[in-house]
């Protein structure tokens, strides 16, 4: 249960600062929510019992998070390359391997 709400949690804090973009600074609205999806994802992927090693999914968290910036800046989807948004992506899943390492979500 615990590691459900540490996942989720970060996604609605996500959620909440999209709902209030306009009273929020530029750099929490740009940065951390990008930030809180790559921790849940890269701590969902941590919490899965049959699970590839932590450089494999940092790879997989930062690859797909690479081709998502390039697809920007190629204006094949909507938004703007940043590489803020990639140091961001990385830092948050750096974290996320940390947060697991300390309380070993395996199991609830």
């Amino acid at each position: 249960m615990i590691r459900l709400l540490v996942i989720i949690f970060p996604l609605l804090v996500g959620v909440v600062i999209y709902r209030f973009k306009p009273l929020l600074s530029a750099t929490i609205t740009n940065y951390l929510p990008d930030g809180l999806w790559a921790f849940s994802f890269t701590l969902t992927l941590l919490s899965m019992n049959q699970r590839p090693t932590i450089e494999m999914i940092l790879l997989m968290v930062f690859g797909g998070s690479l081709i998502i910036e390039l697809l920007q800046y190629l204006n094949v989807v909507s938004g703007t390359f940043d590489w803020i948004d990639l140091l961001v992506y990385f830092l948050f899943s750096i974290f996320s391997v940390i947060v697991h390492r300390l309380f070993e979500f395996k199991s609830d």
